[in-house]
């Protein structure tokens, strides 16, 4: 019992302050469906800018650009989608996040592989450099969907299974 004139004291736990979407998972957020699509304009637009006064001079440059613009597409299209979904904390973001950084780099070696395979010569460098990026890329942020306290934190009251089972477990 507290005395007459003592403040009470309320002990509640403190709120987790890794939960939400902030800190790193933000970067990521903003990474995927922002940085990522204007990174992609800015690279289209360049290498087609460079690329275009050559068509006419190396055969098959113009296919290739065609195909790595339409992967460049798909891609940014895909990272902006699973980047929505983990900023609104839907149910499976987060392995949906982790596919996407498991395709990323198998597509790129995909697009290296078809760059070195082509006859046109000098941009494999390019095409090498681009699939080295998205290991990294894949890596660092596969890496941090792993042991990230936030993105436990976050997405462990997010239901993993679909709604109709859950029902059937009740």
């Amino acid at each position: 019992m507290s005395q007459p004139g003592e403040a009470e004291t309320e002990v509640s736990p403190a709120p987790n302050e890794k939960q939400g979407i902030g800190g790193w998972l933000l970067v990521l957020c903003v990474g995927l469906t922002i940085l990522s699509p204007l990174a992609t304009l800015y690279s289209v637009a360049a290498s087609w800018r460079a690329a275009s006064p050559l068509f006419e001079k190396v055969q098959g440059l113009e296919s290739i650009l065609v195909m790595n613009t339409a992967m460049d597409f798909i891609l940014t299209a895909w990272a902006c989608y699973v980047g929505v979904q983990l900023w609104r904390v839907k149910e499976g973001a987060v392995q949906a996040v982790r596919g996407f950084l498991t395709a990323l780099p198998l597509l790129r070696g995909l697009m290296f592989l078809f760059v070195l395979a082509s006859p046109v010569y000098g941009f494999g460098f390019a095409a090498f450099i681009a699939l080295v990026q998205a290991l990294i890329f894949a890596a660092i942020w596969k890496s941090y969907l792993t042991n990230s306290k936030r993105v436990k934190a976050t997405f462990a009251a997010v239901p993993t299974e679909p709604a109709s089972l859950q029902a059937e477990a009740q």
